[in-house]
């Protein structure tokens, strides 16, 4: 997903799609590793549900990381639509300024 300093947010967006589903199957997004995923950019959770419109599935979410500890931090996005099953590794770094020469003006 990136790099960033220590104590701020990524966000990424993945574009997510299923097709030719059985009618009435959902698709689920869960993350692991301390990442979250949202449909809208707000409201991050450890998964949610998507509904297929007629027999697909077409849709953006939004995956975050907070980096509040320095190094690298790794995860997984795993989605699920009836007997389908698909993931993708998550790796974020965050960068400590620690260790900087303080500059005065």
């Amino acid at each position: 997903m990136g790099k960033a300093y220590q104590g701020q947010s990524i966000v990424k967006e993945f574009n997510v799609s299923a097709f030719g589903l059985q009618s009435g199957t959902t698709m689920t997004i869960s993350t692991e590793g301390g990442f979250l995923v949202s449909k809208d950019k707000t409201n991050y959770q450890n998964s949610l549900t998507l509904n297929a419109d007629g027999n697909n599935v077409i849709s953006s979410v939004y995956v975050k990381i907070n980096l509040n500890a320095p190094g690298v931090t790794t995860g997984r996005m795993t989605a699920t639509a009836g007997t389908l099953t698909t993931s993708l590794d998550l790796k974020a770094e965050a960068i400590s300024l620690t260790g900087g020469t303080e500059v005065s003006a």
